[in-house]
């Protein structure tokens, strides 16, 4: 277990809710550690599948004339982009904005164009949904690198769209790819995984919550519960090696093991909610787990704990 699990680190404390809220600012969202794999998605481009980007415009538009140069530069820059252009007010741009109004559950808000949706991220006009913790505007400058950092995430997901789904029984919200399937696998515990017979058939994120009196530890030890599942891990199967050196309060691990002759590898992580805990675990077959890990860290990014 020496080739990723000491980069699977800890990042700023955990769920969507501890994000900065300095991520409006430009240059925040110029550095964002995102931008820095862009030469990494350029290169490994012909391994992922298309990242769809449905665009909005309108004819005899100046902002929306600037923002096709920006869309064919980008599209340039990262080729497993594929923009799909809406003109309004056409019954089939009129059709795809209500399907995506309720996909990014954008409610009854206006929406200008030009408007753009890709991955998890809604930009509306010069408001941005999704990339940071709360909406917030961009112009001029700040908005093109606000929307080549949409543009990054998804393609580093290898993702299309995400929808967000909340649960409000265990206090969380959490997007996730638009064709995954969402399932209640036990009570407390909600995944998320590829349909039958797919691919990602057998990968997994799940989240799992536990009142106090079932977590075996108080609300603020989420290394008890981590301690847990580690001992479950080594109790289910013949082999297991676990790494939590990332982790030095012991609130998180990534393991490798055998279940059913299929080597696995888990990234899982602890937190305190309130007087509970949930945890947030990656499942992958081992030969597919870098493969989607981009895909479970996009989908960490935007856990949400609920008041």
């Amino acid at each position: 277990m020496n080739d990723s699990s000491a980069a699977i680190r800890r990042s700023g404390g955990g769920p969507a809710g501890k994000l900065a809220a300095a991520l409006w600012l430009s240059v925040a969202l110029a550095s964002l550690p995102w931008s820095a794999n862009a030469d990494l998605a350029n290169e490994e481009s012909h391994a992922r599948p298309p990242v769809e980007l449905v665009y909005f415009y309108m004819d005899g538009c100046p902002a929306c004339t600037q923002a096709q140069a920006l869309l064919d530069e980008l599209v340039e820059r990262y080729p497993q982009l594929a923009v799909l252009s809406y003109r309004l007010p056409t019954t089939a741009g009129r059709e795809m904005l209500g399907v995506l109004r309720d996909v990014y559950q954008l409610g009854d808000i206006t929406i200008p164009v030009p408007s753009l949706f890709v991955g998890g991220v809604a930009v509306v006009g010069r408001v941005f949904y999704g990339l940071a913790e709360e909406p917030f505007g961009l112009s001029g400058p700040g908005w093109a690198l606000g929307v080549e950092e949409a543009v990054l995430r998804a393609v580093a997901a290898g993702a299309s769209f995400v929808r967000r789904s909340c649960h409000d029984e265990l206090g969380f919200c959490i997007g996730h790819p638009l064709d995954w399937e969402v399932s209640v696998t036990r009570p407390g515990t909600v995944a998320f995984s590829g349909g039958e017979g797919t691919e990602a058939a057998l990968v997994n994120v799940s989240v799992q919550g536990f009142p106090p009196s079932e977590s075996g530890a108080s609300g603020d030890e989420a290394a008890g519960l981590i301690l847990r599942y580690k001992y479950g891990l080594v109790l289910a199967s013949p082999s297991v090696c676990i790494d939590g050196s990332a982790y030095p309060d012991g609130d998180g691990y990534v393991a490798e093991y055998t279940l059913s002759k299929t080597v696995f590898r888990q990234w899982r992580i602890a937190v305190a909610h309130g007087d509970a805990l949930l945890s947030w675990a990656y499942t992958a077959p081992k030969d597919r787990f870098e493969q989607y890990r981009p895909m479970a860290e996009a989908m960490l990014a935007t856990w949400q704990l609920l008041d």
